[in-house]
């Protein structure tokens, strides 16, 4: 029977290269704080963290559709509350034109409703992140511009028609977006509407408290006959009446504007503690995935000793067989 040095350096150096092995993982384990260092170490376990992954990665997008929806729902919600602010003013600018004599001028009064108007329309325009809050499902200027092309491409715009006997100044505020709605998902089983339409705060068509607005101007800025009033013309016949019913209208507006913030509120309260639950479920996910994932830094460190103290016990041995002749086999 002939005899080999390889019989014996074959198995030790099979041996020592596991050995340096198990030290590399444990060394990787260590700095990676992954117990994973690949799939092979443990299918198992490597298949519940993938899922445990996938689980969270869901609902990371989810949570972020959230916050962004809080986001632009916060924006409408501020947006609302000006708006409103400032319709409350116009009616106060009412209120004064019962006493435009000895105030203001009912000229300098329907100027300052025009100029609360274009605040308005502006605030309305407002974008969020690029996303134009309330043009429905119209979100940028671009698409309101390929279905009206010769706009501002912004969801409302004070435009000035033709004088009319009705309406002297020609002035009307125009809608360019829509009135659907917008959702995102929310979790793996339902959706939340973004979006509050203009129809929703301001009436049919989204433009109705607007021709009030219009209304008390032109009652504000023309006599009877459609003639600019001058600095010192009161009030006359029917104006009265017709100034009690526009401001009547507004007042009613001011409470549909208030609801409207509240609606947004609910929803806000409501994604807010949504959010909430879905960080804590990831947490909770995450502590799960870390059981199979995650480095057991004590346990790792008393295997690399130990694999450390085998190594340098094979070396040792090593060094001995290096220095075995035919004579130790005889």
């Amino acid at each position: 029977m002939r005899i080999s040095q390889n019989l014996i350096y074959t198995p030790y150096q099979n041996d020592l290269q596991t050995i340096q092995s198990d030290i590399y993982n444990e060394q990787l384990r260590m700095a990676t704080g992954k117990n994973l260092t690949s799939t092979s170490d443990d299918p198992n376990s490597a298949v519940k963290v993938k899922n445990y992954n996938n689980l969270i990665s869901k609902n990371e997008q989810y949570q972020s559709n959230i916050l962004n929806t809080i986001n632009e729902l916060q924006s409408a919600h501020e947006s609302i509350s000006t708006v409103s602010d400032d319709i409350y003013n116009i009616r106060n600018l009412a209120i004064d034109a019962t006493q435009a004599g000895s105030q203001q001028s009912l000229n300098t009064l329907s100027n300052n409703i025009k100029g609360v108007l274009e605040d308005i329309i502006s605030t309305m325009n407002r974008d969020y992140n690029g996303i134009l809050v309330f043009g429905g499902t119209k979100t940028t200027i671009q698409s309101i511009k390929n279905d009206f092309p010769t706009s501002k491409g912004l969801p409302f715009e004070i435009i000035t028609n033709p004088p009319t006997s009705t309406n002297p100044s020609g002035m009307e505020v125009k809608f360019y977006g829509n009135n659907k709605e917008r959702v995102v998902n929310k979790d793996s089983s339902g959706t939340e509407v973004v979006n509050i339409t203009a129809q929703e705060i301001f009436g049919t068509n989204g433009t109705k408290i607007f021709d009030s607005i219009i209304n008390l101007y032109n009652l504000m800025k023309y006599d009877a006959n459609g003639n600019p009033r001058t600095s010192t013309d009161p009030f006359k016949g029917d104006d009265q009446k017709k100034l009690d019913q526009y401001q009547k209208e507004i007042t009613d507006f001011i409470d549909i504007m208030n609801q409207s913030a509240s609606v947004v509120g609910t929803k806000l309260n409501r994604l807010n503690n949504l959010s909430e639950s879905m960080a804590n479920q990831n947490t909770q996910l995450k502590a799960f995935r870390s059981e199979y994932d995650d480095t057991d830094f004590a346990q790792t460190s008393m295997n690399l000793s130990k694999d450390q103290a085998v190594l340098q016990y094979s070396m040792q041995v090593g060094s001995k067989l290096m220095n075995l002749s035919l004579f130790n086999f005889l």
